[in-house]
């Protein structure tokens, strides 16, 4: 059984956000996590790493935080390239990712994306069209999302081969791969689909090689509950649904619509109290607010070193920079 006594707080996670998995609340929470102990951020200059469509590469990072802060969480939509993580991140760092079970992820998907308009074609006629290994929507968008996000090479979905190979790399990285269905509240509302027995067979057929991803982790997880006791396990979920419960009495979330996807609900916190701001505040809005305390934090450290500041980045930040070490 694994005891709390054997744990300690990490400071550098890697986490593989992954597409329609519930990975934004995911992400959320460490967002939160690395903000409250003073972590910093890999982020992009910009919104995203490319959002799936490029592997991940150390020169997307912007680059002006590196030398003087470090990195010590990443959780950013990108496609894995643990050479590239390696190099961005310290020696210690943890890996974690998210599963989700692959006909509910890829129907999510469909209709997050909007891939009936893209295609013209509904997702039965899509199914039955459309092959694993066929040309992505935008570049990146399809089939077998998660082991795309994995950064299984483009045209080798139907290769088991080169399937198990990705899945056994994972199993050997990642220091944890939840599992969507198994997190003890649900944090996405989605439509229910009803298929039809021929196309929901094709369509398990045509994600093949994420369900080979999924079923190892979800085999994996069943192992690690064994580990931590069946009891405790029980015990300490109904906890977190107490505090779970506690902070929607607190925070008072309210849905709201999306302003720019209408089929993406959000929530508001109706309290004003700081916490729930954040745990509300959108993925893009809280990035925003991340670059500014990192470059806030750049500029005080170069500060406190006598250094020069760039012209170009304090003016970014609303920075008075004539005084480099005010009284």
């Amino acid at each position: 059984m694994i005891t709390n006594s054997s744990c300690s707080p990490q400071r550098h996670i890697a986490f593989l956000k992954t597409h329609k998995c519930a990975s934004s609340a995911v992400q959320n929470i460490l967002l939160r996590y690395g903000e409250k102990h003073n972590l910093f951020f890999a982020l992009p200059s910009h919104n995203y790493f490319g959002g799936g469509r490029f592997y991940v590469r150390k020169e997307m990072i912007d680059a002006q935080f590196e030398n003087i802060l470090g990195y010590d969480i990443y959780a950013i939509h990108s496609r894995w390239n643990i050479t590239e993580m390696k190099r961005i991140m310290p020696n210690d760092t943890i890996f974690i990712t998210i599963v989700r079970e692959p006909l509910k992820q890829f129907v999510s998907l469909f209709d997050y994306t909007n891939m009936e308009a893209f295609y013209k074609m509904n997702l039965t006629t899509y199914v039955k069209t459309v092959h694993a290994n066929d040309a992505r929507m935008s570049g990146y968008i399809g089939y077998n999302q998660m082991t795309w996000d994995l950064g299984l090479p483009a045209g080798q979905f139907e290769n088991m081969t080169a399937v198990q190979e990705l899945v056994d790399e994972a199993d050997k990285l990642f220091d944890l791969v939840m599992v969507t269905e198994r997190m003890p509240e649900s944090l996405m509302t989605n439509k229910e689909v009803v298929f039809d027995s021929p196309t929901e067979k094709l369509l398990r057929q045509r994600l093949a090689a994420d369900y080979k991803l999924y079923s190892h982790f979800l085999h994996k997880l069943d192992d690690l509950v064994g580990l931590y006791g069946e009891e405790q396990m029980v015990q300490d979920i109904a906890e977190y649904n107490s505090m779970s419960l506690r902070k929607q009495e607190l925070c008072d979330f309210k849905q709201v619509p999306h302003e720019i996807r209408q089929k993406v609900i959000g929530y508001q916190s109706q309290s004003g109290h700081p916490l729930c701001e954040d745990a509300a505040r959108r993925e893009l809005l809280y990035l925003d607010k991340l670059r500014l305390s990192q470059k806030t934090a750049v500029i005080k450290r170069l500060r406190d070193a006598n250094k020069t500041i760039p012209n170009h980045f304090a003016l970014n930040v609303g920075i008075n920079i004539e005084h480099p070490n005010p009284l």
